[in-house]
């Protein structure tokens, strides 16, 4: 073998163990990475381990034979969705899930119960269960009868008390969800149901006519029928209006609560015509006249079908709370109004009503006390 083989051959060994050595580093790199990276994964996916949901304890408060609506609460800490599941029913009522996946349920007492009622729940994220929670209800008792007068010593005839306002469990609301407020309205002698024998009727779904409504809003409102200027408020469609609804059809014009519709040769009240929902949110934003306008922008999935004219009501109402919408997130404003759509939407307007006097009563106050205040140390200070 002659020198330039020689020195070939070492030349390739030499350039072979250089390769080696290439090979072998990056071998060694990917098993230091390797090695690395798998305690890591390790570690992440035992922090993905998943979580017990946590269901949250909560009290309701209903009036005797009155039945409440409610949502269980409870949380998942990684976000799942949760069934609920009823662990134990209430001794002194029944409670019915009405959506597993909400939590949303009805409770109703037993006939004549009161006191505190309670039933368990738990929330399951498909994995684990939650601990059990505890829902309380506090049913309250019905305002009692009032108290027969004491014969005096020379007996006359005692001035027969007026009937009290009935704490209304009607008939066929027991289970619905306008219950309460119907309820409400008819103690504060507003809005009372029809009695066939001892048993109140509200009719909830039954559409309701400007006629009827107009007696609803003008009970709410105590709109004054006794104004002798009322006579000369005149409307086209007079003879049609009915003798029981012509004085609060003025009433409500007058106060620009229910203006009426302008046509050709005068302005029509249509008392049998029915009410949309958004003539009825037109009403009540005026029945509230509010100081302010909510400029919060729509949400409703159907707000393209509010008329332009309604849209700055729609969100006043829906700032106010007066408004919600369905579970759907519609507004539907051209749908029918219901006599329960309208019982919860008056119930919250006198509710909004009686806080706005509450604050005025209390800012009042605190006028009159600042004033009294600065005047006993301007005349505190003359002396």
């Amino acid at each position: 073998m002659n020198s330039k083989n020689i020195q070939k051959k070492y030349l390739n060994q030499a350039k072979n163990r250089r390769n080696f050595k290439r090979h072998f580093a990056s071998i060694l790199v990917l098993l230091m990475l390797f090695m690395f990276f798998v305690p890591f994964d390790t570690a992440v996916l035992a922090q993905e381990e998943n979580k017990q949901p946590e269901a949250a304890n909560m009290t309701i408060e209903t009036e005797k034979d009155t039945a409440v609506e409610g949502t269980l609460t409870a949380t998942d800490p990684d976000g799942d969705p949760l069934v609920f599941e009823i662990v134990t029913q209430p001794s002194k009522g029944t409670v019915s899930l009405q959506d597993t996946g909400t939590g949303n349920f009805i409770y109703t007492p037993n006939e004549g119960a009161e006191g505190e009622d309670s039933f368990e729940f738990k929330a399951n994220d498909g994995e684990l269960d939650s601990n059990v929670a505890t829902v309380t209800v506090l049913i309250k008792a019905e305002q009692g009868e009032p108290e027969e007068p004491e014969e005096p010593e020379e007996p006359e005839e005692p001035e027969k008390p007026e009937e009290p306002v009935i704490t209304f469990p009607y008939k066929d609301l027991l289970t619905h969800w306008a219950h309460y407020p119907a309820s409400k309205l008819a103690e504060k002698g507003i809005i009372v149901g029809q009695k066939i024998r001892d048993k109140y009727y509200f009719d909830p779904d039954k559409v309701m006519n400007r006629a009827e409504f107009l007696l609803f809003v003008s009970a709410a409102l105590q709109l004054d029928l006794d104004d002798e200027d009322l006579n000369e408020i005149k409307f086209a469609d007079e003879a049609d209006i009915p003798h029981w609804v012509i004085m609060e059809a003025k009433a409500a014009r007058k106060a620009r609560v229910m203006n009426g519709s302008q046509e050709a040769d005068g302005i029509y009240f249509h008392p049998f015509g029915q009410l949309t929902r958004i003539e009825t949110i037109m009403v009540l934003n005026n029945a509230i006249d509010p100081d302010a306008e909510n400029k919060d922008p729509l949400t409703f999935a159907d707000k393209d079908q509010i008329p332009l004219w309604a849209v700055q009501a729609v969100k006043n109402m829906k700032g106010y709370g007066i408004i919600t919408g369905y579970e759907d997130n519609t507004l539907r404003p051209f749908n029918k109004v219901t006599r329960a759509e309208a019982a919860q939407m008056l119930y919250q307007v006198i509710k909004y009503k009686e806080s706005q006097q509450t604050a005025q009563t209390f800012t009042s106050k605190i006028a009159n006390t600042l004033k009294g205040f600065f005047d006993f140390w301007r005349n505190w200070g003359r002396k």
